[in-house]
């Protein structure tokens, strides 16, 4: 075999190696996370809930959309809502040990942000 099929066969692997490296490996863990005797939900379809474990009352109903490692929420409803011009928000997601952990992009809404980043969401 020539050197320069060697070479080309290698930097065939190295490009396809970087190019899977540079893209997200994971994809968003829709599914219902635990914090603080609530319970944020998000159904894998657009449509995420924030209920009180007690009495299983819904909180904020609203949407998300996933980008790679972001998160864009938006509050349609419910007593914790955040309404008007503070309903729409950007978050890095990870998770960590079953914990989905939130890190504030944008969010013009100190309470949902206190509340999304203040805790370990843990897997339920």
């Amino acid at each position: 075999m020539s050197h320069s099929k060697v070479l080309a066969g290698t930097l065939a692997l190295t490009t396809a190696l970087a190019a899977n490296a540079a893209s997200p490996a994971k994809t968003f863990p829709a599914a219902d996370y635990g914090a603080g005797g609530h319970t944020l939900s998000f159904d894998g379809k657009g449509g995420f809930r924030l209920l009180n474990d007690a009495d299983h009352a819904v909180l904020v109903d609203g949407s998300y959309a996933v980008e790679g490692m972001e998160i864009m929420l938006a509050d349609r409803s419910g007593p914790y809502a955040c309404t008007g011009d503070k309903a729409k928000a950007t978050y890095r997601w990870s998770v960590d040990g079953g914990a989905l952990l939130m890190t504030k992009v944008a969010d013009p809404c100190d309470e949902r942000a206190g509340d999304l980043t203040g805790a370990h969401w843990m897997h339920k």
